[in-house]
């Protein structure tokens, strides 16, 4: 099982994603997710420069295809790859747009190609395949593909992509009686560890927004251990895991995880 931290638009600088890769890397993390909004700046570019070649922890980049050319994506990663060998990662999403974004507004030409969820689903599938097959004898990054539609899951399959959703609603889509099996299966979730019960139960409460229960695993070390190889037995390859804000006691998570790793 990996084990990879995603990071939700905290990280300001390069040096900040670089102090957080080196923690990580110690813990055994697989890689580091940063996430995309159009109003914030480009943190490819940020991560490049806060790579190393000394640490094997990789960063997982987010990208909505309708924002770039495969073309132009599959440059950036051969270059990228020559000075950071197989230092990246690809998350692809064809894209949520949050309530303060313009992005579609923002395309000057075809948005009627773009406008709703599932034309941009429809766009991933044929971008996704041109990527690759521009990639074909070059360097092509291992591809995380994040939704919880059923085409969402058989283009990770289709594309050897690891499929990512949330653990709620993973669990809820195994319910249903035409499941699709993903061959590599991340799910996204949080931690929170302390030795007793009752107070992990009481900071979730009052930390964290409303349903949090549904994808946060809370206990002690070993109770929460227990829940995540369990996970792995139900077919459970990758976990992602976020903060929950204002959790100080967030080195006992990395403490489990690095056991877990090793």
């Amino acid at each position: 099982m990996k084990f990879h931290w995603m990071d939700r638009g905290r990280l300001n600088n390069p040096q900040e994603i670089k102090n957080l890769a080196n923690i990580l890397d110690k813990y055994k993390y697989y890689s580091l997710l940063l996430t995309y909004h159009s109003k914030q700046d480009d943190l490819l570019i940020k991560s490049l420069l806060a790579a190393d070649n000394n640490i094997k922890l990789k960063f997982m980049i987010a990208i909505r295809t309708y924002s770039i050319s495969p073309e132009y994506l599959s440059m950036i990663c051969q270059s990228y790859n020559k000075s950071f060998t197989n230092k990246i990662m690809l998350n692809i999403t064809s894209g949520d747009i949050h309530l303060d974004e313009t992005s579609i507004e923002d395309i000057p030409l075809f948005k009627e190609y773009f406008d709703t969820p599932e034309k941009r689903l429809n766009y991933t599938e044929e971008w996704t395949k041109k990527f690759i097959e521009i990639c074909s004898n070059k360097y092509l990054p291992e591809l995380v593909m994040a939704g919880h539609s059923t085409k969402t899951r058989l283009m990770a399959n289709k594309f050897n992509a690891t499929h990512l959703a949330m653990l709620d609603m993973h669990f809820k889509y195994i319910k249903e009686s035409n499941i699709i099996v993903n061959n590599k299966q991340m799910v996204s979730l949080s931690i929170i560890i302390r030795n007793d019960i009752d107070d992990a139960k009481d900071f979730l409460l009052k930390n964290n927004t409303a349903g949090a229960e549904n994808w946060t695993l809370i206990g002690n070390k070993e109770e929460v251990k227990k829940e995540i190889l369990n996970l792995n037995k139900l077919g459970i390859t990758d976990i992602i895991i976020s903060q929950c804000p204002n959790d100080d006691q967030i080195h006992l998570v990395h403490e489990l995880i690095k056991e877990l790793s090793e």
